[in-house]
């Protein structure tokens, strides 16, 4: 369950980016068919249903696309990895750090906590659905068949379309003949266009992400673009003389609310004001716009379908994290005791874990940027256990520790704007580290040692 969850979780978290960036392509998009913008909601769709995608250099993701790993409830550091630096260092500082002894993980129960609320939500929404649709259902039970899937009902204020395989078309009654035959044409080419089908897919979709209020924005500006987009084929199909008695028709099937509720089987008509609008401005686009539109719209969706490529000169070239220093500092610890002999012939470590990395202190005085004093604790499981006692090091049931002859390590680091430097390790057995005077005494001298500071202490 946890692991499905992070995979929800990550997803849309990625699909967020892919929805701000629709909605911005959707703002140049104004004044062109909406059927195109309409169109490009299906790339939101598919980025919050498939758990994997193929890799572009062309790609518009510039966060990663696993930003919560799938192993951070098991970790001994808890990090995200979204990509960008500051967001990654605030979210990462807050979150909880495994404690030494304790028999569960702290991500693990936050995790587990997310994952059962986002359960009850989802359980929630589908029953309320379920419910929705059985009392609408009893409602249509009374509706005269007229032709076809047409059929006409006296509670119903507003036409709408209802069921999946054998969709059926709803209307009020007291229409005319011309209101009549407008508003079939405009729900027969929802049911041409597989409209409902994809709004009900969009629908679980929404109610599998329902913690996002960005997903269900993408749905209510997916269905305004498919309502507007219909009314567009009905004016292209019939001629822009029904423009005028087309807008009347549906100003006065206007009620102001809506009356289907949360039923994924049915929608019906809304938004009034802003389909007359654009009705009455609809033009047929020239060849070269539907061109442009159409190569905008392949470009966008490539880019937005297809994750970043990932290469060794790409990850040169972005900047370490404080974990990712303390994990190399661990592997040079281990490389030491491999080649503790100077030949390669050292003990042999078999696995090694980070189970704590905290931040002890901040020293503003020491450079011109800000130093972070870090405690870190390892475990290293050597090949043959006993050579490690033999040798006087600290072992807790078969794992080698970080304490050693001079002490327990602590990490400094000093940022550079977004970009995190690691300037050395101190040994709390070198110096009174209790205090943060003895702290920064080791840390001057560290840095005088690599010529960091002038020597002066």
């Amino acid at each position: 369950m946890d692991k499905l969850f992070l995979g929800i979780l990550n997803m849309s978290i990625t699909s967020t980016y892919v929805i701000l960036f629709i909605i911005l392509i959707r703002f140049f998009f104004k004044k062109a068919p909406k059927i195109y913008s309409y169109s490009l909601w299906s790339v939101v769709l598919l980025r919050l249903t498939i758990p994997f995608s193929f890799e572009s250099i062309f790609s518009l993701i510039r966060i990663n696309t696993k930003v919560i790993p799938e192993d951070i409830i098991y970790t001994g550091l808890p990090q995200i990895n979204s990509g960008i630096t500051a967001i990654d260092r605030v979210v990462n500082n807050s979150l909880p750090a495994p404690v030494i002894g304790a028999s569960v993980n702290p991500m693990q129960i936050w995790i587990s906590i997310g994952g059962a609320i986002w359960i009850l939500g989802l359980i929630a929404l589908i029953i309320y659905s379920i419910v929705t649709t059985i009392k609408l259902s009893k409602k249509l039970k009374s509706a005269i068949h007229i032709s076809d899937n047409i059929y006409e009902n006296n509670v119903i204020k507003t036409p709408f379309v209802f069921g999946l395989i054998n969709p059926k078309v709803y209307l009020p009654k007291a229409l005319s003949e011309i209101e009549k035959g407008y508003i079939i044409k405009h729900e027969q080419t929802h049911i041409e266009r597989y409209d409902h089908i994809i709004k009900f897919v969009a629908f679980i979709v929404v109610s599998i992400h329902w913690f996002n209020p960005l997903v269900w924005l993408s749905f209510f500006l997916m269905t305004e673009d498919m309502e507007l987009s219909c009314d567009e084929k009905v004016i292209k199909e019939l001629g822009s003389s029904i423009k005028k008695d087309y807008s009347t028709s549906l100003l006065s099937l206007s009620t102001g609310r809506r009356i289907i509720g949360g039923s994924p089987l049915a929608f019906g008509e809304n938004n009034t004001k802003g389909r007359i609008k654009n009705i009455l401005n609809y033009k047929k686009p020239e060849f070269w716009v539907g061109t442009l539109a159409i190569i905008v719209i392949v470009a966008v969706s490539i880019g937005l379908l297809s994750n970043p490529k990932e290469s060794g000169a790409n990850n040169l070239l972005e900047p370490m994290t404080v974990k990712d220093y303390a994990e190399s500092f661990v592997k040079e610890v281990i490389e030491g005791y491999e080649n503790i002999d100077g030949q390669g012939a050292g003990f042999k470590i078999i696995e090694s874990k980070i189970i704590s990395l905290e931040r002890v202190a901040s020293f503003d005085g020491i450079l011109s940027t800000p130093v972070e004093l870090w405690s870190i604790q390892y475990r290293l499981k050597p090949e043959d256990v006993n050579v490690m006692i033999a040798g006087g090091m600290e072992v807790i049931d078969g794992w080698l520790t970080e304490n050693g002859s001079m002490g327990k390590p602590l990490l400094a680091y000093t940022y550079e704007g977004d970009i995190t430097k690691y300037l050395g390790p101190v040994y709390t057995a070198e110096f009174n580290m209790t205090s943060l005077a003895g702290q920064e005494t080791a840390i001057r001298i560290m840095l005088e040692s690599k010529d960091l500071l002038p020597n002066e202490t």
